[in-house]
């Protein structure tokens, strides 16, 4: 009697594990997207002008390359700024993409971006390790640095 209690308590929580998996497994670049997943794959900064961002992914791996599907510069309305295809990133490397500010024909003298890199699958989201800076051109000084 005490078993099929345990169990009944159990079932929601074994059903959300289910459905969680089934997602998981189905839609590994929404996964590997959502940042409370991947540590900072979607990084959000502020940029002025004569300023620059880059995202740098690091493979930690010793022995096995990972694959970026993709990445991008947005800005807070969602438009797409900059973006790079599909990647692989030897163990021990890095690979990095910048968008310069100045580049970019816009009035406003901010701009909220983001950075978002994705990856297909979740051994290759364990060994990256994703970092956004912004660099003042003239200095060429990093002025906000962050990562996982």
């Amino acid at each position: 009697m005490k078993t099929q209690t345990t169990f009944r308590k159990l079932l929601p929580t074994l059903a959300l594990a289910a459905v969680l998996s089934v997602c998981a497994a189905a839609s590994p670049r929404a996964l590997a997207e959502d940042p409370r997943t991947c540590g900072g794959c979607q990084l959000p900064v502020g940029l002025a002008r004569e300023q620059s961002i880059s995202a740098t992914v690091f493979n930690s791996s010793e022995d096995r390359a990972i694959i970026i599907i993709g990445g991008k510069f947005r800005d807070n309305q969602g438009t797409i700024l900059a973006e790079f295809g599909r990647t692989t990133v030897a163990p021990q490397h890095m690979f990095s993409f910048t968008l310069d500010r100045e580049t970019l024909p816009r009035g406003e003298s901010r701009l909220q971006i983001s950075a978002v890199v994705t990856f297909p699958s979740m051994p290759d989201l364990r060994d990256a390790r994703v970092s956004v800076e912004v660099i003042d051109n003239a200095t060429g000084k990093t002025t906000v640095l962050f990562g996982d």
